[in-house]
């Protein structure tokens, strides 16, 4: 009995659970701190979409929670304050890279126009009511009113809901963001320079001669160093990825030893890499998953420990203050909003629209806090006040942005917008040649439409059924390495292989098994009859098969290309499968982010451009009715390696085939060996008429 209480106490002696886990307050202990917050990382996101509010609360409620002045759990010693500046930095980087650049250039003017009324109608109106009403100090009440002027995007995704994300208001209320967070960055550089440094007469001069250095630097050798990284890099996402991240911190280290604010470094970072990314990568779904699931949240929850809501129960000016500063702050954008309708004649509805998408504050406004904090300009009553901006802004967008964008749709809706095939999207990628594998399948996730659990068919038909097995490993090999890229994207492979004498007859017979939508194939030599793909294959292929046929041959990374030139033959728009030919240009021109150039007769481009406004605003694209694409097609030497030539030609069996089609194909075998182009046919009907 003794023996067993000896155990208990020397178990008891070496097992003490408050030595063991250090209990005190605040943890320091890193296992325990990171398992909170990682536990903070999961639930609170989750409670938020449960009370359908932004995960941005969710998390700011998590750091005031668990920091200083709620359970004071955990210390900003850990490491918070380090993964809270990288998260700022990382935050700042993504605003900039998920601006959609083109969209700015093609409505440059409007976005301009309101861009100035969203930035400086608040910001004038909030200096009046911080500086002479509350009298805050003079460079408190500037920073503090470009708050108002900062919006983000966060009730993007509602617009995208309801189709209209390329809609033109949408267009230009994103072209603002740039002007408004490029501003109200702009100001908090010289806010904070003349807070740490003693003006001097010339330091606007000295300040421009910076920010120009700066500028130059950022924009336009950055992305030239990030393009030899990247080209050099091709296959390994891992230090594809370490090199974007080591040219955000450089270029905000660049910022930093020009006395310029390193948030401007990260933000005009973005910028510089925005068109190297493109949207439906594994690079950018790498970087946005590990900035969205880690940095990010450290970044919000670092800024939840600062808050004290306990001022709003014992100091009723901070919350008079509060509420007096929402009113402004949402009054300001609505007046931003319907001055933009009045200059140009928007409808109610896309006044609305741009209100609810331009009011929500959230990335811009935090970075503004938490800088004007660390220089003393912000005490706990005004971090307060923004946090419950951020609060109700978000509420308020959420519900404007929904109710107008249905209007607006509905508008859309009643101009008859062309109908396109609703069928499920589905590809297949017929491979003969493992060397061009990985550019067709990427070319296949670029014009693939559907969701994502709808997957890609990379196909092989075997017609050496000696070697069958040996063919079959390989192809399933060479699969498997794609896989894992194709993953990244979140999207699915099914390969599938087929037996047969004739490839054309597998592929039919692999299209009609899976309910194929689009067969994408390789151009892989010269059009004869002993060419495997362009020869006897591909005219078999486009006589017997009813989808979309897309030929394509890359000579390097779809993201490489700079400029798309559209040949398109005239009558091509009445084959059934038009629009969604039309849809797969545009689809590819948005991934690399360039606006296409349309060539062909006036009437077919009349009916492009019908396509194209209504879908995608009036200033999509460029059409060109002549027949300088003829010479084009005969010279190609007038093309740059980095333009990537389309034609859009109906099929030979159609009604609408013109006999300079033939031609056309012929060309390109003849004289387009060194340059990258695609052929598209249109889908038709089973019952389309046509040339036996």
């Amino acid at each position: 009995m003794n023996n067993v209480t000896n155990f208990r106490e020397n178990w008891y002696t070496n097992l003490n659970l408050m030595e063991i886990f250090h209990f005190q307050r605040p943890i320091t202990d890193p296992v325990i701190a990171f398992s909170i917050l990682m536990f903070s990382f999961l639930f609170f996101p989750l409670l938020s979409k449960r009370v359908r509010i932004p995960e941005i609360i969710g998390l700011l409620f998590a750091g005031i929670i668990i920091g200083p002045h709620g359970l004071n759990l955990i210390s900003k010693e850990i490491g918070i304050t380090l993964f809270g500046t990288v998260g700022l930095l990382y935050l700042m980087f993504i605003v900039a890279l998920e601006i959609n650049l083109r969209d700015f250039k093609r409505l440059r003017n409007q976005s301009i126009v309101f861009g100035s009324f969203t930035f400086f109608f608040p910001l004038i109106i909030g200096f009046i009511v911080t500086y002479y009403i509350f009298k805050l100090p003079l460079y408190s009440a500037i920073l503090y009113s470009s708050i108002f002027s900062t919006h983000t995007l966060i009730s993007y995704p509602i617009v995208v809901k309801y189709g209209i994300s390329r809609h033109r208001i949408t267009a230009i209320t994103v072209g603002g963001t740039i002007i408004t967070d490029t501003g109200v960055l702009l100001l908090l550089t010289i806010i904070s320079s003349l807070i740490q440094d003693d003006i001097k007469w010339y330091f606007f001069i000295e300040l421009t001669v910076r920010f120009s250095l700066f500028s130059i630097i950022v924009l336009y050798i950055f992305p030239k160093i990030s393009k030899w990284f990247l080209r050099n890099l091709q296959g390994d996402h891992g230090l594809q990825y370490i090199s974007v991240l080591f040219m955000v911190f450089l270029a905000s280290l660049l910022a930093q030893l020009l006395k310029i604010e390193p948030l401007i470094g990260a933000f005009f970072a973005g910028l510089a890499l925005n068109k190297l990314i493109p949207h439906t990568s594994p690079l950018m779904n790498r970087i946005m998953f590990i900035g969205h699931n880690l940095f990010i949240p450290f970044f919000i929850i670092s800024i939840g420990m600062l808050i004290n809501l306990s001022l709003f129960f014992t100091d009723y000016q901070s919350l008079i203050f509060s509420i007096t500063i929402l009113i402004v702050a949402i009054s300001t954008k609505y007046l931003a909003a319907f001055a933009t309708r009045k200059f140009y004649h928007y409808t109610i509805a896309e006044q609305n629209l741009i209100f609810g998408l331009s009011t929500s504050r959230a990335a811009a406004t935090i970075a503004v806090v938490v800088v004007g904090n660390r220089i003393g300009l912000f005490n706990e009553s005004i971090m307060n006040s923004a946090i419950v901006l951020i609060f109700v802004s978000c509420m308020v967008s959420s519900f404007f942005t929904e109710k107008a964008a249905q209007k607006v749709s509905h508008q859309l809706s009643d101009k008859k917008l062309p109908s396109s095939p609703t069928k499920v999207d589905r590809i297949l990628v017929p491979i003969s040649n493992p060397n061009s594998l990985n550019h067709l399948l990427d070319f296949s996730i670029v014009l693939k439409r559907s969701p994502k659990q709808i997957p890609i068919y990379p196909l092989t038909v075997i017609s050496d059924f000696k070697n069958a097995h040996l063919l079959m490993d390989l192809f399933h090999k060479n699969i498997d390495k794609y896989a894992i890229d194709a993953s990244s994207t979140e999207n699915l492979l099914n390969p599938l292989v087929k037996k047969d004498i004739s490839v054309v007859n597998g592929i039919l017979t692999a299209a009609s098994q899976n309910h194929i939508t689009k067969i994408i194939i390789g151009w892989n030599g010269k059009i004869t009859t002993s060419n495997y793909f362009l020869g006897t294959l591909l005219e078999n292929l486009i006589r017997k098969a009813n989808q979309m046929i897309v030929v394509i041959k890359l000579n390097q990374p779809i993201e490489e290309f700079e400029k798309i030139r559209v040949f398109i033959s005239s009558d091509a728009e009445y084959e059934t499968g038009f629009i969604e030919s039309i849809e797969a240009i545009v689809s590819l021109s948005e991934h690399i982010k360039t606006n296409p150039i349309f060539y062909s007769s006036e009437e077919t481009l009349k009916q492009v451009k019908n396509i194209t406004e209504l879908r995608h605003g009036n200033t999509y694209g460029q059409f060109e009715a002549s027949n300088h694409w003829k010479d084009i097609q005969e010279n190609p030497s007038q093309l740059m390696s980095n333009e990537l030539t389309f034609s859009i030609l109906a099929r030979p069996m159609s009604l609408k085939f013109n006999s300079y089609n033939d031609k056309i194909t012929k060309n390109f075998s003849k004289n387009y060996g060194d340059h990258s182009f695609g052929i598209i046919y249109p889908a038709i009907d089973e019952n389309t008429p046509q040339i036996v």
